[in-house]
């Protein structure tokens, strides 16, 4: 293994001004390095590695120093990777293999879980869907949840080193490092490649993808454009060096890739890319981070507000500010010498506010006009990549040995927590942020519809917001569309203090057309789901799905606990109102919205608009691996997820067991009960002399109504004792009710 590294590393070495004294631990680093990048990042989140597809490192929202150091914890190991912030934890990992969820806004170092896995760990987590995914050297791709720690699944990869994927239209795209040497396409909703495309060295560039393209960097000097769905090569750029560790970086309006080569190449290269893609002559800027004649290392370049932002260098390394033309917008600011190991920090751009690590055990606070604000001392080199979510800053250390994570909190805040970038809203909506400045004098709430030069305003206010507490928008009436929404918060000063995320007003979730006779199935973008079979309908008909915004919060089952999770189903014609075959709908549920609650104790409850209360569908079941609940249902109505309790309710009562029909008619009659926990059933029936003339199986989810079918053809009429008999399946419970019953043919 060591020699196959050696090999594959070889150029780089030779053209390396560290080749005397690299260590083998350097060259392991150095192969191994890779981040994880979520589809979109979440309004005060900063969900991976440079934060969102484009890669681009930006951050809007306010985090102006000074800083305070909160707290600050550390492992048997150093961190190389960046550390990410998820819906309030942080999560980061260490090349001891440990991965790591804290709390973020503690006062004090609040570890939720923790994992080992069997391999070093240098590359970032990966929250997306109330996942944290993470690869590990022990060549494995793991799936947490993000609030438990409990391990969904793992995938092995194939490689014991790979660049970071990137998560898009749900699929992960990544390269792999040795023995591998290929593009990929993972597809998380079958957990199987889709797609591999051998290139001709090793990858540790992480690829950006935008607009149906992957970027990615080789360690041949190349960029390679891919076809998102195909895995077609569509072009790939030359350069003198190779690309090694640097990430490819799309500016925020699409019109421009941004990659830097290193090593002998020293150039920034700047393409324009057409609709489709395809690229045209840019700039590029020659020279940069060390004379003419010696080989450099560099980071991942950040684009915030049309400048790009690196490091790069070797004695020293600087951090560097360029506009959207090549010209440089400020003095380069020298931050010590770069490691050995070849990893750089890549800044990341907060509203104007530059924070860049070094290994000099620094972080530190620049403005775009190259002057130092604040620097704050670590115990350690700082290679990790910054996290700024909530007005926090998050680093972590280390490149031998312990590593530590520090956590900062910013002096000036304004950051939007609610809605969450990239969501979907309808009804009326409680904005939400988080605002900390001492010299506040107001705050403003704006939205606009597509084009961000009209502005509309929402709300103001010159009190600060009690429990975060904006402003609440009626979006009802509201065309249809993708939104943005801005915060801006005055203090008499121009600083930059403005948040601003983009959510979607979808009032109708989808739509569909459905044939009496042959049936179909109409799904909406968020995966709910409804499946006619065909006769159903009496005739054919539109079906709406939808979220209901007001739905009743009480009136269900003492042994029942609600979810947010509910929709509603209509269909337009009278005919329609009561099924005639089978239809089956689909409630998907994300981990963050049953967060607390038993996965396998969530069923479906209907809205009874006759009784005005909660009833559970009895034939509703969960699907653990794929996060939905599905039923068989009779009519439409409201749809809600809820979690039953066992030990609450009995595990079977008098009351609620029973024949149907009874006196039993025709060819089948049903046994009937409801369960107060999952649990197997055993009926017996007796004639009047005692005799047992037949015995039925069955089983039922707790929560549940349980049918058991009796086929009473060949039996005589008259008079019939049965016992069902539930054995829970929680806790060995045995009980059994007896009744009466008649057959008549």
């Amino acid at each position: 293994m060591k020699k196959k590294l050696n090999e594959s590393l070889r150029d780089f070495r030779k053209k390396s001004i560290f080749k005397h004294f690299l260590s083998v631990f350097a060259f392991l680093a150095v192969f191994s390095f890779c981040a994880f990048l979520a589809s979109s990042a979440f309004s005060a989140d900063f969900r991976a590695f440079k934060r969102d597809s484009k890669r681009s490192g930006a951050v809007t929202e306010q985090a102006y120093p000074a800083l305070t150091l909160k707290w600050s914890y550390t492992t048997q190991g150093a961190i190389v990777s960046s550390p990410i912030v998820y819906r309030g934890a942080v999560y980061f990992a260490n090349d001891a293999g440990d991965v790591y969820a804290m709390t973020a806004d503690s006062l004090t170092a609040e570890v939720k879980w923790q994992y080992s896995t069997d391999g070093k760990i240098v590359s970032s987590p990966l929250a997306d869907a109330g996942r944290i995914y993470v690869i590990s050297q022990d060549g494995n791709l793991y799936a947490f949840d993000a609030e438990t720690g409990e391990i969904k699944w793992t995938y092995n990869i194939g490689s014991t080193d790979c660049a970071s994927p990137v998560i898009y239209n749900g699929n992960m795209y990544g390269a792999t490092g040795y023995p591998n040497k290929y593009i990929y396409c993972f597809n998380l909703s079958t957990r199987s490649m889709a797609w591999t495309k051998p290139i001709g060295q090793y990858s540790y560039s992480s690829p950006a993808v935008y607009n149906g393209v992957v970027y990615v960097g080789a360690n041949d000097g190349c960029l390679y454009a891919l076809d998102a769905y195909s895995g077609e090569v569509k072009w790939f750029f030359p350069t003198a060096g190779g690309v090694f560790l640097a990430t490819p970086c799309v500016s925020n309006d699409g019109n421009v890739v941004y990659f830097a080569g290193g090593n002998d190449d020293r150039k920034v290269h700047a393409l324009l890319l057409n609709s489709d893609g395809t690229p045209k002559p840019g700039w590029v800027l020659n020279d940069f981070g060390s004379a003419p004649a010696l080989p450099t290392l560099v980071s991942s370049i950040t684009e915030a507000e049309g400048s790009i932002y690196f490091v790069s260098g070797i004695t020293p390394a600087k951090l560097y500010s360029l506009n959207s033309s090549g010209v440089t917008n400020m003095a380069p600011v020298p931050l010590g010498n770069a490691s050995t190991t070849g990893v750089v920090s890549t800044p990341v751009v907060a509203n104007g506010v530059i924070y860049a690590g070094s290994t000099e055990g620094k972080l530190y606070a620049v403005d775009i006009n190259g002057d130092i604000l604040e620097t704050k001392t670590v115990e350690a080199p700082i290679l990790s990549t910054p996290a700024v979510a909530n007005g926090w800053v998050y680093v972590g250390c280390g490149e031998t040995g312990d590593g530590t994570l520090y956590a900062f909190k910013a002096a000036k805040v304004s950051a939007i927590t609610y809605p969450e970038d990239g969501a979907t809203v309808k009804g009326q909506v409680m904005l939400k942020g988080v605002i900390e400045n001492a010299q506040f004098n107001k705050y403003t709430v704006e939205y606009s519809l597509g084009n961000t030069a009209a502005w509309v305003k929402a709300g103001e206010s010159t009190t600060l917001p009690a429990v975060n507490n904006l402003v609440s928008l009626v979006t009802s009436g509201f065309p249809e569309g993708e939104y943005k929404l801005r915060l801006t918060v005055d203090d008499g000063t121009s600083l930059n203090s403005r948040a601003i995320i983009g959510f979607f007003i979808n009032n109708v979730i989808t739509a569909g057309t459905i044939s009496a006779a042959i049936g179909g199935t109409v799904t909406s973008p968020d995966g709910t789901e409804v499946v006619f079979d065909p006769g159903a309908l009496t005739e054919d008909d539109t079906v709406t799905i939808d979220k209901p915004v007001v739905y009743a919060n009480s009136a269900y089952p003492s042994n029942f606990t609600p979810t947010e999770v509910a929709r509603s189903f209509t269909l337009t014609k009278a005919a329609n109102a009561v099924f005639k075959q089978k239809v089956t709908i689909k409630i998907p549920y994300a981990d963050v919205e049953v967060a607390g609650k038993s996965e396998t104790n969530l069923r479906i409850a209907v809205w009874d608009t006759s009784k005005l209360k909660w009833s559970v569908v009895n034939t509703s079941k969960p699907n653990t691996e794929e996060n939905y609940v599905i039923a068989t249902v009779s009519h439409f109505s409201v749809y809600r997820i809820f979690e039953y309790k066992p030990g609450v309710a009995e595990l079977i009562n008098k009351d609620t067991v029973y024949v149907y029909p009874n006196p039993a008619l025709g060819d089948i009659t049903y046994f009937k009960c409801y369960l107060g926990a999952d649990a197997d059933i055993t009926v017996s029936v007796f004639n009047i002399a005692g005799e047992i003339v037949a015995e039925l199986k069955g089983n039922g989810f707790g929560g549940n109504g349980v049918d058991i079918p009796w086929n009473i053809k060949d039996y005589a009429s008259g008079v019939y004792i049965f016992k069902l008999q539930a054995i829970s399946k929680v806790n060995g419970e045995r009980k059994y009710v007896t009744k009466k019953m008649a057959v008549v043919h």
